[in-house]
């Protein structure tokens, strides 16, 4: 009788105890609907923004198509609108997959709503699904924020050189500003036609978008049509770095200059995804770079040194060190 009240514990308490890790820790591939948080719940995009509360983790209970992702932002979709979703998740989404049950805190950044995500509270499982296409549109409001589009047959109202070098911008003839945040290479000329593609900002009130890819329109191509090839973009994504402010170095003291080194709080380091090349940025310069750690030298100089115990008069040259570590 006590060895069966003894197994019959034993395995209550084993089953017990699988349950309970199975909810908690869900796989991403799981394509079951099964809720593995207790945050509060909402149906839809349209629902998160209408909450407008930054205090409490909420999760999105319904499924989200991904529309675009780089670095730390993910644009996603459901029917009831778009949303940008912000933050380190260490996960990596194509255009067209679903996730469902994203959990995050709602932020306004300079009055673009997002959810603010962190990788141990995000939630979400997820399936491929196809390629969604963006939205044909001729003008934006404050209604399209965060939305996929496309401008077809848009012509810039100056010519524009956009480059993985600078977060530049160029304006639509329509009034619409197109800033390269995404750093995307592509030269656009005034006097030619585009299909101009990205997802819908905001800067100082002022609605935008952040670009994605630029096509040149052709007449139909062939040797009737005179028609020019696409122009090809070039695309680089941020991606999660860490590491040290620029310091100087002087090996003959062994010590950096000022006296200890101090943690970044940002790396701006991107990742080519057509050649995989890695880069980083530091002022208005960029350094080639590879994942993992990274020891830059930046600048170096020299200048003059004394040894007050031997009386004698040297020369240090000085390194200034960029020191990083790229985990995507």
């Amino acid at each position: 009788m006590k060895k069966t009240l003894l197994f019959i514990m034993t395995a209550v308490v084993v089953c017990w105890f699988s349950s309970c890790n199975e909810k908690n820790a869900p796989s991403n591939n799981d394509a079951s609907d099964e809720n593995p948080y207790s945050y509060a719940k909402v149906n839809s995009i349209r629902e998160f923004l209408s909450l407008q509360n930054n205090e409490e983790i909420v999760q999105i209970d319904n499924v989200v198509t991904v529309t675009y992702q780089n670095g730390l932002y993910l644009y996603v979709k459901d029917n009831s609108g778009a949303l940008l979703v912000y933050g380190s998740i260490n996960k990596e989404y194509k255009n067209g997959d679903q996730i469902k049950g994203i959990c995050g805190r709602y932020y306004s950044y300079y009055g673009l709503p997002e959810m603010k995500v962190e990788e141990s509270t995000f939630g979400g499982i997820y399936k491929g699904n196809a390629p969604v296409s963006p939205e044909v549109v001729s003008s934006l409001s404050m209604n399209d924020l965060s939305k996929y589009v496309k401008f077809e047959n848009a012509q810039f109202t100056a010519d524009v050189n956009f480059n993985s070098l600078q977060k530049t911008s160029g304006t639509l003839t329509n009034g619409i500003l197109v800033h390269n945040y995404f750093l995307i290479s592509a030269n656009c000329s005034a006097s030619k036609k585009y299909n101009v593609t990205g997802v819908v900002s905001l800067f100082k009130d002022e609605v935008e978008i952040y670009l994605i890819s630029v096509e040149l329109k052709t007449d139909g191509g062939g040797e009737s049509g005179g028609g020019e090839p696409e122009q090809p973009t070039e695309e680089w994504v941020q991606v999660s770095a860490s590491g040290y402010i620029p310091y100087w170095y002087c090996p003959s003291g062994g010590t950096t200059t000022p006296s200890t080194k101090q943690t970044s709080s940002h790396i701006d380091a991107y990742k080519n995804t057509s050649t995989g090349a890695y880069k980083v940025r530091w002022a208005y310069d960029e350094y080639a770079a590879h994942k993992g750690y990274n020891k830059i030298k930046l600048d170096q100089m020299s200048h003059t040194t004394y040894n007050s115990r031997t009386g004698m008069y040297g020369v240090c040259t000085d390194y200034f060190y960029y020191e990083f570590t790229i985990y995507e």
